[in-house]
C-alpha cells in the first residue's frame, strides 16, 4: 500500500520511478546533487525501496553511467541506473525450490516443529490429512520430501475403551482387531513414518484391602521408534498411583524383548510400535500390571 518497492512489484514501481526522475529533473545530465533546492535522485529512489529489498543492495560496482566534463557521475544517471539494473535483481522473488535439497529439507524441518503438538490419530479412524502440515500440500516435488517428517507428529491412539473391551474378549481378538483395523496401512508409506503410538492400559491398585469393589487406574504407555535410538518407552505417570517396581521391570524387559531382530523384519518405524504392542497382548491383561496408591512429596 506504500508503493515501495518490494519483491513481485517492481515493472510497475519502476514504470512509476522513471516518471517521477523525468518530472522532478527533466532528464538533465547536470550533477544534480549540487544543487542546494533539489533533492538528490538517488535519495529519492531510496526513499522508495523497501528495507529488506535495500538489505539485499550490495556495494554498487563501477557505474556504467556517462561521467560529465568534470569526470563525475550523474546522479540522475545513477539513480536510473539503480532502479533499471541494481533494484531489478535485488527485487527478483525468492524461488525456494532453487536451493540445493539439503537446506531446502532442513528449512522445511524447522517449519513443521515449530507446529508443535501431537496429531492424534485414533484406532480405527480415517487419517485426516488436513491436519498434517500444509506444507506437505504445496507442490508435488515438495511432498516427498517433507511427508516423514509431517507424519513423524502423528500418534496412532488406542483408547482405554478399545483396549479394554478387545482385552476382555481375549488376546487373540485384541491381536487379530489391532492387526485388521491397521491392515490398510500396511506397506504404505502412512505407517512407515509412523513414529509414536499409545496405549490405555487398565491397572489394578494392589494395595486396598478395606476396599469391597477393586480400584483401577488408567495408564498411558507411550512407545516411540527411531532409527537412532530405537525403540523407547515413556514410563507413565498417574495423578493418583503408580506402578509397582515389578510392573516397571515387565514393561522395560518387554521393550528390550521387542527391540529384538528389529534392523533384520522392522527396520519401519511403524512395524517396530505395532510389534510392541502386539507381539506379547497378554502382557496387557488385568492383573499382569499393578499399581499402588503413589504417596504425596
Amino acid at each position: 500500500m506504500s508503493g515501495k518497492l518490494y519483491e513481485g512489484n517492481y515493472t510497475e514501481w519502476a514504470q512509476r520511478m522513471s516518471a517521477l526522475l523525468e518530472e522532478h529533473y527533466g532528464g538533465s545530465k547536470t550533477d544534480c546533487s549540487r544543487l542546494s533546492s533539489v533533492a538528490d535522485p538517488l535519495d529519492v529512489v531510496h526513499s522508495q525501496v523497501s528495507p529488506t529489498i535495500l538489505s539485499r543492495l550490495p556495494d554498487l560496482p563501477t557505474s556504467n553511467a556517462t561521467r560529465n566534463e568534470s569526470g563525475i557521475w550523474s546522479t540522475l544517471d545513477l539513480a536510473k541506473e539503480l532502479v533499471s539494473y541494481h533494484l531489478k535483481k535485488a527485487a527478483q522473488p525468492f524461488k525456494f525450490m532453487d536451493l540445493p535439497i539439503e537446506l531446502r529439507k532442513e528449512i522445511c524441518d524447522l517449519a513443521i516443529s515449530s507446529r508443535g503438538g501431537d496429531i492424534r490419530w485414533s484406532l480405527g479412524a480415517k487419517i485426516c490429512r488436513r491436519r498434517i502440515h500444509p506444507i506437505t500440500r504445496v507442490s508435488r516435488t515438495l511432498r516427498p520430501e517433507t511427508f516423514k517428517t509431517a507424519w513423524a507428529q502423528v500418534r496412532l491412539c488406542i483408547e482405554e475403551y478399545d483396549s479394554t473391551f478387545f482385552l476382555s474378549v481375549s488376546n487373540d481378538y485384541f491381536f487379530n482387531k489391532i492387526h485388521r483395523q491397521l491392515s490398510p496401512f500396511y506397506g504404505t508409506r502412512y505407517l512407515s513414518a509412523l513414529r509414536a503410538v499409545s496405549l490405555d492400559v487398565r491397572v489394578r491398585r494392589i494395595n486396598c484391602p478395606d476396599l469391597l469393589m477393586p480400584v483401577y487406574s488408567t495408564f498411558k504407555l507411550h512407545f516411540t521408534y527411531s532409527r537412532t535410538a530405537g525403540l523407547q518407552m515413556e514410563i507413565p505417570v498417574n495423578a493418583y498411583h503408580a506402578l509397582t517396581p515389578e510392573s516397571v521391570n515387565r514393561l522395560k524387559s518387554h521393550v528390550r524383548w521387542a527391540s529384538r531382530d528389529l534392523d533384520d523384519d522392522y527396520s519401519q518405524c511403524g512395524g517396530a510400535l505395532i510389534r510392541a504392542l502386539t507381539a506379547v497382548p497378554q502382557l496387557w491383561q488385568e492383573g499382569v500390571l499393578t499399581c499402588e496408591f503413589k504417596l504425596r512429596s
